[in-house]
């Protein structure tokens, strides 16, 4: 059940998991509902790792939203998967069902010309215009 890249601009703040894979789980955390097959962690043939921006805030790269939990596997280990693994592995591999610090949707990626520049500056205005949903 793989999911895309992510063309939203959504800013995000959590532990130091970014190396890792996100899955995305429903609402009371039991179940996980959204994970990327091992060939779906790629994007123009590198690793979807979110792109650091300023203030440790991270822009996403694999779509997640308010219900992300994050893997123990790093991106490196996942795509060396020949499938993706049993689903009680997946569950047995989240390292933290909470990790968001914050979450900012920040509108369409498409209308940012220099990206991390331009996000960058959203940050330092204290994200005016955008939507605060952690």
């Amino acid at each position: 059940m793989g999911y895309i890249v992510c063309v939203n601009g959504i800013i995000y703040k959590t532990n130091n998991y970014n190396k890792l894979v996100p899955v995305i789980m429903n609402e009371e955390r039991t179940k996980i509902i959204s994970y990327p097959d091992p060939s779906d962690i790629y994007y123009q043939g590198i690793f979807s790792i979110p792109i650091q921006l300023s203030y440790c805030y991270l822009l996403d790269n694999r779509g997640i939203n308010e219900n992300v939990a994050f893997l123990s596997f790093t991106y490196q280990e996942y795509s060396k998967l020949k499938e993706v693994p049993p689903m009680s592995i997946l569950l047995s591999r989240i390292v933290d069902k909470y990790p968001l610090k914050e979450l900012i949707y920040c509108g369409e990626r498409a209308q940012y010309q220099q990206e991390v520049t331009e996000l960058n500056k959203l940050i330092q205005s204290g994200f005016t215009g955008c939507t605060r949903v952690l």
